[in-house]
Parts: C-alpha cells; structure tokens; sequence
C-alpha cells in the first residue's frame, strides 16, 4: 500500500520505482521481481478492487431489474465504503483517471443490453442514456467518497436509485415515441 500513500502526495507519474523501494525498505530488484514498473503495480491494486465490484455487479444483474438497482446501489456503495481510502485516492487528481472508464466500459454491455431489450429502443440510443446516468453517478458518488462517506449508504444508494429509475424511465419513454 505504499504507492497508495504516496498517491496522496503526487500524482501516479510522478511516484518513481525509487522512491517506492525507499518506502518499502526494500531493493530495485525485489520491486522488478514483481512488477515491471509502478504502472502495473497500479494496475494490480485496481485490478484486485476491481474484481470485487464486479463479482457485486454480476450478482446484482441476474436479480429482476426492478429489484437490481438499489441492491446493486447498496452492494457497490458498502465496497467503496469499505474500502474508502483507497477510493479517494482512485477518484482524486492523483490517481488512475482511467479506473472509473474501466469500470464503465465493463458495466456498459449489460446495462445497454437490458435498456435497449426493456424499453425497445437502439442500441446507440441506450449507450447514451448509460453515458448520462452513469456519469452522474460516479460524480455523485465521488463526491460522497471526497467528503468521507458521511451518508448513510442506503440514503446515497436511494437518492441514485430514484434518480436512476425516474431518469431512465422518463428519458426512454420520450426517446422511443
């Protein structure tokens, strides 16, 4: 967790395979038996957050849509919560601007699958309905993780859920007509 403290000092360009081994207390070559640079020592730590917001992600998404939202909300919500610090540090100016793509990027599939089969309507319409309501999302929920998490997590996950439902209902039904 070094590079994490050290993201709260600089940003990710800045952190050196030095100044990491200094932290640590360890040499340049145990660092290179591990990673080939403090990009992919990045990647790993995301990587392994990661695959814990998705395995939430895939379980909330074989639930009925009606019931999936809020759940997943609540799911996800009690992850960054739980792993608060490092959130902050993901989101920050410092950190990994493409982490909060990767997790776009994987959702996007499932979620415009499901608009574009519910509401009947183009693919390139739902990608953009995504687009809209996921980046309002992650705003609001940076926001909260900027803030330490003071919120209840079922009051955040509520808000967006409402949001999320009467936006994307409101939105489609005017679209599809």
């Amino acid at each position: 967790m070094n590079l994490l403290q050290l993201l709260k000092e600089r940003p990710l360009d800045q952190i050196s395979i030095s100044l990491i081994c200094a932290r640590a207390g360890i040499n340049r070559n145990t660092f290179y038996s591990h990673y080939q640079s403090v990009g992919q020592l990045m990647k790993e730590i995301e990587d392994e957050f990661l695959m814990k917001l998705f395995s939430e992600i895939s379980e909330s998404f074989s639930i009925e849509v009606s019931k999936s939202v809020k759940e997943l909300l609540v799911k996800l919500l009690s992850l960054v919560r739980e792993n608060s610090e490092m959130c902050a540090l993901l989101f920050s100016k410092h950190g990994d601007k493409d982490f909060l793509n990767r997790i776009i990027e994987r959702i996007l599939p499932s979620a415009t699958g499901m608009w574009k089969d519910f509401f009947n309507i183009e693919e390139k319409t739902a990608g953009w309905v995504y687009a809209f309501i996921v980046g309002g999302a992650i705003s609001i929920i940076e926001q909260w993780v900027e803030k330490g998490c003071v919120e209840p997590v079922d009051e955040v996950a509520g808000f967006l859920d409402m949001v999320i439902i009467n936006g994307q209902s409101a939105f489609l039904t005017k679209v599809s007509n």
